[in-house]
């Protein structure tokens, strides 16, 4: 266990020698996760700009994408030093160390090959972070970091905890095995995390005969939200608030919604140039236009006033604001444009089904057809699960209707939300 005043002094202590990359950007590979949370704090309190890599990357890897980013790969030795990781290190940009500081935030990665790296300034981060706040959040409050320390959203969780005192839960790893293990293990009772997460979670607790975790707050953000999954939560934690947050690593935290249905309220479009986040829908698409988002991209930047496509494709519908799928998703079959999240939403009410992913698959004479990947839960027969599975999807039209139905073991997981690169 790490205290605050404890962690500050490590903090302190790392700043100091940050003196040698004034001017630079630093890229940090490391796989304790304490020694990131370290490292980020301490390049901000010394102006240095940073990003934290994800913890898989190898240092071919993190070499290679810091030539990218325009980065100088950092990482630890095994007593602690600093060490560059690389010996093409990019020259300083000879700059002073910034007043406002900023950090550098990898997208996910799972609907591109390489992360894109958006740049924040911190002050907006913790802007971002304290509107959402829960109302009754005190220092009281046990969070469990479900997301990688690297992720725009598992900055969030930190900012929330040390901004109010709260206590900070690292499990092993963001698996939702290990994470229930640490829910149960330390008393965590505010948790955020992906909708797949919380699927996971279920199926895993299903099974578990240790009971559920006396959770206060479940967030849910990063991925679309289904009324199944929001109604799921409720059954299983019915003493817990229940939020939906809308961000993105773009725009930041910018919708939260409790009332336990799946969407955004049309409200959000109405807003005005005084509110923090703008909405509007171009062609389907989700935009906004952010005061608390990034300022740019690591090769181009983003004014106050720039309107940025989500990628989240919407429908409107009973006065709410539905996801349908991701830009890049869409399947083309004969001239149909089908979009993947309906189609999972039908799947994924068939009892005996815990996940379920929807993509395109070639077809010579249609371009594509809809197939489908199924994890079955373990109580249910396979076979079965198919079966029902077509009978549910009668309903759908017909380009809709997924002529391919695989029942798998396990889906692509990409840091606990679906991997959704092509195949």
């Amino acid at each position: 266990m790490v205290t605050y005043q404890d962690f500050m002094v490590q903090v302190s202590t790392l700043a100091d020698r940050f003196a040698e990359f004034s001017g630079s950007a630093l890229g940090l590979v490391a796989n304790n996760v304490l020694d990131s949370i370290i490292f980020t704090f301490a390049a901000c309190e010394a102006g240095i700009e940073a990003c934290l890599y994800p913890s898989h990357w190898d240092a071919v890897t993190a070499i290679e994408n810091a030539e990218h980013y325009g980065h100088v790969p950092i990482g630890f030795t095994p007593d602690g030093e600093l060490a560059v990781l690389s010996a093409n290190r990019p020259g300083p940009t000879g700059t002073d160390p910034s007043p406002d500081p900023a950090v550098t935030i990898l997208t996910s990665g799972t609907t591109s090959d390489r992360p894109k790296a958006t740049r924040h300034r911190w002050r907006n981060i913790i802007l971002s972070a304290t509107q959402g706040r829960i109302p009754d959040e005190s220092p009281d409050a046990v969070w469990l970091l479900a997301y990688n320390i690297n992720q725009y959203a598992g900055l969030q969780v930190l900012v929330h905890a040390v901004t109010t005192g709260a206590t900070l839960v690292v499990p092993r790893s963001i698996s939702p095995v290990d994470a229930l293990d640490a829910m149960l293990e330390h008393r965590a009772d505010h948790v955020s995390a992906t909708p797949t997460f919380w699927r996971i979670l279920l199926a895993l607790m299903s099974g578990d005969s240790r009971g559920a975790p006396a959770l206060r707050q479940i967030t849910i953000g990063g991925e679309a939200v289904s009324e199944l999954l929001l109604r799921q939560l409720r059954e299983r934690f019915p003493t817990a608030r229940i939020s939906h947050i809308y961000a993105t690593s773009e725009i930041g935290s910018s919708v939260s919604v409790s009332d336990g249905k799946a969407g955004l309220p049309t409200a959000i479009l109405d807003r005005n140039a005084d509110d923090l986040v703008q909405f509007r829908i171009v062609d389907g698409e989700l935009q906004a236009r952010s005061r608390i988002g990034m300022f740019g991209y690591h090769d181009s930047t983003v004014g106050t006033g720039d309107w940025v496509a989500t990628g989240d494709l919407v429908d409107v519908r009973d006065g709410r604001i539905q996801f349908v799928g991701r830009a890049g998703s869409v399947i083309n079959v004969g001239g149909v444009k089908v979009h993947p999240l309906p189609v999972e939403e039908v799947i994924s009410a068939v009892a005996g089904v815990d996940l379920v992913r929807v993509y395109g698959r070639p077809n010579p004479v249609t371009g594509k057809i809809v197939a489908a990947d199924v994890v079955a839960a373990q109580e249910h027969d396979p076979a079965s699960v198919r079966r029902a599975i077509s009978i549910a999807c009668a309903v759908l039209p017909q380009a809709q209707r997924p002529l391919v139905v695989r029942m798998v073991d396990s889906l692509p997981i990409v840091q606990n939300k679906m991997d959704r690169r092509e195949l």
